[in-house]
């Protein structure tokens, strides 16, 4: 909730329920918290608890979804005008890839989100792997614009799909990941590229990958371990830099952004990726996110 409604609904209701995003102490990463506020003596007392953020999307989910059960239209979620940097519903028709509802934005209801994107493969597939799925899109960001990835859970209801989700930077993203994995490296190197190879991740595209830059062949690959051993096709004619250019600037001791063409192992989606490369140790990180053509690209 805006600060204004928060101190507004404190001095109305004396308490009020409010969910942000925090940095959870046990973690040290950002997390969700839904705290209880109550304005005392002039001062604001307060005590909370930290869950998911996917517990967070499915509730909206849900809330949605028993909108319009109860009339069978989407006026009430369409009526809602939830903060824009809230987790705000939004309802999508994958046959004609318009969005009949949208939480924040109603205005945008019956336009195109993005009409490079197929809904209907998304449709399809819940129709094999159940009801929820987690899909990475890029999507035209109501706040600034621009297309911007989005994590989004969907629900198939009724032919519809209800989804929400979160917005952020596959950049910063990326870049946290390959400085993590570094650190980790240098505490177990051999555990390490075991764990990689074995803990497939299924609830993010941004998987960590190490490669020898002497072989220039994948050492470990946490998305797909089924190409370890096979040559990165960063060093091939599918990236926008050539193998020598980008030795050399992770040898200057740099972080390196590379573009290619990647036709995602087990699937007939061929994507543009990028991925940020850093050399440690001996052996090139990696990380990075499909973006370009902005065709859906499943989680894994």
């Amino acid at each position: 909730k805006p600060a204004e409604l928060v101190l507004e609904r404190l001095q109305s209701d004396g308490g009020v329920w409010v969910d942000y995003v925090f940095i959870d102490p046990l973690t040290g990463e950002d997390g969700l918290k839904r705290s209880w506020l109550v304005s005392h003596d002039g001062y604001i007392f307060g005590s909370g608890f930290y869950y998911s953020i996917e517990e967070k999307l499915v509730n909206v989910i849900d809330n949605a979804i028993r909108l319009y059960q109860e009339d069978g239209t989407f006026d009430r979620i369409n009526a809602r005008q939830a903060d824009p940097n809230a987790h705000y519903p939004f309802v999508i028709d994958p046959v004609t890839n318009n969005s009949p509802a949208h939480g924040t934005f109603p205005d945008i209801s019956e336009s195109a989100i993005n009409s490079d994107i197929t809904f209907q493969a998304i449709a399809d597939s819940m129709q094999d792997d159940g009801d929820i799925v987690h899909w990475y899109v890029p999507f035209k960001n109501p706040i600034n614009d621009e297309i911007d990835l989005k994590h989004v859970i969907f629900k198939l209801y009724d032919d519809y799909l209800f989804g929400a989700g979160y917005y952020y930077s596959g950049d910063e993203k990326v870049k946290s990941i390959v400085e993590n994995t570094i650190e980790m490296y240098k505490e177990d190197r051999t555990g390490l590229v075991i764990d990689i190879n074995t803990q497939v991740s299924d609830l993010t595209p941004h998987y960590p990958f190490i490669i020898d830059p002497h072989t220039k062949t994948i050492v470990a690959n946490g998305g797909f371990p089924e190409v370890v051993g096979d040559t990165s096709l960063l060093f091939s004619d599918h990236a926008d830099k050539a193998p020598n250019e980008i030795i050399a600037e992770l040898y200057a001791d740099k972080g390196v952004w590379v573009e290619y063409t990647y036709n995602v192992p087990g699937t007939d989606f061929e994507e543009k990726k990028r991925s940020y490369l850093k050399l440690s140790d001996g052996y090139i990180f990696g990380s990075g996110y499909y973006f370009s053509s902005f065709t859906v690209v499943p989680n894994r």
